[in-house]
């Protein structure tokens, strides 16, 4: 993962680039948990001026991405992006609007479209398999969702646990599943039981 310093707003916050308000929210909240003076899981991490600079960059990214018209230029002067004319997604409908900003990928053949595949029996390796099966980089799902490798990596090794939280991770799944050719909602539904049953206390 690319150092604080060189990341953007939408990578402090583990968000996609088209995330509506409810979303930036929801980050904006988990990360003041995350490396507030109380969080135990950061507090070894980073000395006094670490943890006040990323609090300072946490609190600039939402101040910029909470505010339309300061996203808008950020996203333009900054990210060097072209934006869209069309409104960004209601609140009521934040991972299906994100979801389907995703253009799929063409798949190589009819016959890969209709293969029955047992999505309430899905795992991470069997995602794997039919990326492969299609011929698509994971490199490119990354790419085209704008989101870090490594979780579409824990992902496919069915290392759930290494997962982000599930406010964000029902997003990527949904986008990755559909850029494969899947119901992305399905597919999310399937992969969040199998999270949920791996951070069990008695799970292995």
């Amino acid at each position: 993962m690319k150092p604080l310093q060189d990341q953007n707003f939408y990578e402090v916050f583990e968000i996609p680039m088209n995330a509506t308000r409810q979303q930036i929210d929801q980050a904006y909240e988990l990360a003041k948990k995350t490396y507030g003076d109380n969080s135990l899981a950061t507090y070894s991490l980073f000395d006094s001026e670490e943890r006040k600079e990323i609090i300072r960059k946490i609190h600039l990214a939402y101040e910029t991405l909470s505010d339309e018209d300061r996203r808008r230029r950020y996203d333009q002067d900054v990210l060097n992006l072209s934006v869209p004319e069309k409104p960004a997604p209601s609140a009521a409908e934040p991972v299906r609007a994100a979801a389907m900003a995703v253009t799929p990928v063409s798949p190589k053949s009819n016959a890969e479209t209709v293969e029955p595949i047992e999505i309430e029996s899905l795992t991470g390796l069997q995602l794997r398999q039919i990326r492969e099966r299609r011929g698509i980089p994971l490199q490119e799902i990354a790419s085209k969702t704008r989101i870090n490798i490594t979780y579409f990596e824990f992902l496919e090794r069915n290392q759930f646990r290494s997962l982000p939280p599930p406010v964000y991770l029902r997003s990527y799944v949904i986008q990755y599943a559909r850029l494969l050719g899947l119901d992305g909602d399905r597919v999310a539904d399937r992969i969040l039981s199998l999270v949920e049953q791996s951070r069990k206390p008695d799970s292995p």
